[in-house]
């Protein structure tokens, strides 16, 4: 799937391209927003397509997420495995795209709005700084 296609600009900061292994942790409304609230949490793996400072978007394969989902508040913790470790942070969804319009059970691309960051923000930036160097030099 060519995700570039999904994309439409109103970010704010430039994103970068990097496929980072991602653990979104998350309650049962991201499968149904009309489920009973729980306190058990879900945790869903994906990889992300693109970074930035304010944002990043990522694809979570064989989930098939509730669309009205990334129309709540949702706070989700997101655990980044970077090369240097892992970054904790707190994102909202802002955009929700089923990866094949035809067969939503494949997955979904998801557009979030990073809130904070749980811990490691210096490795996050770190990694953007060098990623974004390797982008400059091709």
């Amino acid at each position: 799937m060519d995700t570039s296609s999904l994309s439409m600009e109103r970010r704010s900061a430039n994103r970068l391209k990097a496929g980072c292994d991602a653990e979104l942790t998350t309650s049962l409304s991201i499968l149904d927003t009309d489920a009973q609230l729980s306190n058990e949490s879900l945790v869903f793996l994906g990889r992300t397509v693109d970074l930035s400072s304010k944002g990043l978007s990522l694809i979570l394969p064989s989930t098939p997420i509730d669309e009205r989902y990334c129309d709540t508040e949702a706070r989700i913790q997101l655990s980044l495995h970077l090369p240097k470790g892992a970054v904790s942070l707190e994102v909202t969804p802002v955009r929700c795209v089923p990866l094949d319009e035809d067969d939503t059970a494949l997955g979904y691309l998801i557009g979030a709005q990073i809130l904070s960051f749980e811990e490691n923000q210096y490795e996050y930036n770190d990694f953007l700084r060098v990623i974004s160097n390797l982008t400059l030099d091709n």
